[in-house]
């Protein structure tokens, strides 16, 4: 997180006077923001209004950046709440997520919270103003890396394969705590970032643990990996 950077507002004049360009606010990370605006850059029709990390979201004034498109990096299952935020109180502006390439149930629950487009990173060609331009003209969009790690999921479920990730049993709740003990968070400070207090987040990883068959966190922290879930 870099939560000392401010909103970074397009300096291309060009594309800011060209009234019909497609207006994007990017919602980065440190590691990915750069390249989300750089697959940007080269797309005419399309401009980056601004761009900031996602905790200044919520005091930003979208109204007057005017967005047409969000365009938002979701790192965990905990980040889906900024984007249900979003579409309460800016009902009509259309949003594309970002989303790391090797958790698919996160792919699921984004669909479920009502993202319009879906991508995985890392980003291949054009795939994010092809995803911007479709989300825009009122579509949905779904890249090829989402579209197969879906059909591979089908398969397998018609196949009678145990694809079914153990996080599918966490509640969402339990899914938030889960991800911040994978980021080596204590619970002290997964409380602040919930707002919850630190005996309930210690409640919601003995649940956890519990439906994982295990015991304490190393042991969660193994059965994270050895499930491909850290």
């Amino acid at each position: 997180m870099h939560p000392s950077r401010g909103p970074v507002i397009s300096h291309d004049v060009r594309k800011v006077h060209n009234v019909a360009a497609i207006r994007v606010l990017i919602v980065d990370r440190a590691v990915t923001g750069a390249a989300l605006r750089a697959a940007l850059d080269n797309q005419s029709d399309i401009v980056t209004v601004g761009a900031m990390p996602q905790e200044q979201l919520v005091n930003l004034d979208l109204p007057d950046l005017r967005p047409d498109v969000l365009v938002l990096e979701l790192l965990s299952a905990f980040d889906l709440e900024a984007l249900r935020s979003i579409h309460r109180m800016h009902i009509r502006l259309r949003t594309v997520l970002v989303l790391p390439q090797t958790d698919s149930v996160l792919l699921y629950q984004a669909l479920e919270a009502g993202a319009n487009g879906v991508i995985f990173c890392p980003l291949a060609g054009n795939t994010l103003g092809d995803a911007v331009r479709a989300v825009h003209a009122g579509g949905t969009f779904i890249s090829a890396e989402a579209s197969v790690a879906l059909l591979n999921d089908y398969l397998g479920l018609r196949k009678g394969a145990k694809r079914t990730s153990p996080l599918r049993l966490l509640s969402q709740r339990e899914r938030q705590v889960f991800d911040l003990v994978m980021e080596g968070k204590t619970s002290a400070q997964i409380a602040q970032q919930l707002a919850i207090s630190p005996k309930s987040v210690d409640t919601y990883r003995g649940r956890l643990m519990s439906k994982f068959g295990v015991s304490t966190v190393p042991g969660l922290r193994h059965f994270a990996k050895e499930n491909g879930l850290a």
